[in-house]
C-alpha cells in the first residue's frame, strides 16, 4: 500500500510542480521574504523550525532496517539516508518555487486552501485546484503511515532492550509484527484526531520540536561514541566525521531555542502547542516510570546487547570484554 500511494503521490506531485514552473510567472515570487505579521526574520524563522518535520521521513530508514533485507549493506543504508535527505530537499525547493510562481501570495494567501487557489488561478481550472488536494491527501497518508511504522518499530525495540513494558517487545504469533506497539500506536493516534483541524500546525511545531530534541541526543551520541570508542568498526562514516556531529548539534540546539524561547517569533503558543507538549512529556514520564521495574531486572551491558545484538562486536576489545561479562553475569 506504501508503494501505490507513494507512486500516486509523486506523480501527482511532479505534475503540479510541472505545470506551476511552465504556466507560473517569476514576477509572483516579490517579495522574497515577505511576511506581514512577522517580518522577514519571523517568516524565515516560521518556516525553518518546521524543517525537522518535513524532513523526518528519512530516520525511517533505520528504524525498519532490521526488515530488511540481509543482502543490503549497512553502507548503503547510510547512503540511503542522506539520498533520501537530498531528495527531499529538491522536493521541497521545486515546490516552493512553483506555488510561488503559480499566484500572487498576496491574491491567495488569505484563501482557506492558498496553494489550491494559487494553481486554480494559474490553470484556470478546479480540475487543478482538486489535484493539489488529492497531492496533500496522499502526501498524509504515506507519510503518517510512515511515521506509524516507525513508532511502532521504537517501542518495539524500547521493549525489547527492557526500557519500557516487555509486552511492547513481543511479537504476535501469527502475523509476526509487534501487535502491542502497533495497538497502542493506533489508540493514540485515534485520540489525537479528537483534537481536531486546528490542531495540525500544532502537530507540526510540537512534532518539530520533539524531533529536534531526538537529534541532539543522535548527534551528541555520535560525537561520544567516536570520543570513547574510537576504535569502532564503522560500516559508514559520514563526511567530516565528528566535526559534522558538532555541527549537527548546533543546528538541533539552534531549532529548540527558536521553538522554545518564548521571546523568538517562531515560539511554540500558548495554549495548545504547550499543552500538546506537556501532555506528551507527561506521557514520557509515565511510561519511565512505569518501566522501572523492568529496567532494573537488566544491566545496562546486557540492554545494549538486547539492543544492539550482533553490532556490539563492532566496538573496541575494551567494551566488548565489558559486554561479555556483563551478559555472563
Amino acid at each position: 500500500m506504501q508503494t501505490a500511494l507513494t507512486a500516486a503521490f509523486l506523480a501527482a506531485a511532479l505534475t503540479l510542480v510541472g505545470y506551476g514552473l511552465l504556466f507560473g510567472n517569476l514576477a509572483n515570487i516579490h517579495s522574497w521574504f515577505a511576511s506581514p505579521e512577522r517580518g522577514a526574520l519571523g517568516g524565515f524563522l516560521a518556516v525553518f523550525v518546521t524543517a525537522p518535520f518535513w524532513f523526518v521521513g528519512f530516520d525511517t530508514i533505520p528504524q525498519s532496517a532490521e526488515e530488511a533485507s540481509g543482502e543490503l549493506p549497512p553502507r548503503r543504508l547510510g547512503l540511503l539516508i542522506l539520498g533520501s535527505i537530498a531528495a527531499a530537499a529538491v522536493f521541497y525547493c521545486l515546490l516552493i518555487l512553483s506555488v510561488a510562481m503559480a499566484g500572487d501570495w498576496r491574491e491567495v494567501a488569505s484563501a482557506p486552501l492558498a496553494t489550491a487557489e494559487a494553481f486554480r488561478r494559474a490553470l484556470g481550472s478546479d480540475a487543478a485546484s482538486d489535484l493539489v488536494l488529492v497531492a496533500a491527501l496522499l502526501g498524509l497518508l504515506t507519510s503518517w503511515n510512515g511515521f506509524f511504522l516507525a513508532a511502532a518499530r521504537v517501542l518495539f525495540a524500547m521493549g525489547r532492550g527492557a526500557v519500557l513494558p516487555e509486552s511492547f517487545g513481543s511479537m504476535h504469533r501469527k502475523h509476526g509484527a509487534p501487535s502491542a506497539a502497533v495497538l497502542w500506536c493506533g489508540a493514540v493516534t485515534a485520540l489525537g484526531c479528537l483534537l481536531g483541524r486546528g490542531a495540525m500546525l500544532a502537530f507540526v511545531n510540537v512534532g518539530s520540536f520533539c524531533i529536534a530534541l531526538a537529534f541532539l541526543g543522535v548527534c551528541q551520541s555520535a560525537a561520544s561514541l567516536r570520543v570513547r570508542h574510537p576504535r569502532a568498526v564503522r560500516p559508514y562514516e559520514p563526511p567530516g566525521g565528528r566535526l559534522t556531529a558538532f555541527a549537527a548539534l548546533g543546528g538541533a540546539t539552534f531549532i529548540l531555542a527558536a521553538i522554545a524561547l518564548p521571546f523568538s517569533p517562531a515560539a511554540l503558543r500558548w495554549p495548545l502547542e504547550w499543552g500538546i507538549l506537556a501532555a506528551l512529556c507527561a506521557s514520557g514520564a509515565a511510561a519511565w516510570a512505569f518501566g522501572a521495574r523492568v529496567r532494573s531486572e537488566v544491566s545496562d551491558e546486557a540492554r545494549a546487547r538486547l539492543i544492539l545484538g550482533d553490532s556490539v562486536h563492532n566496538l573496541d576489545s575494551r567494551a566488548t570484554v565489558r559486554l561479555d561479562t556483563g551478559a555472563k553475569s
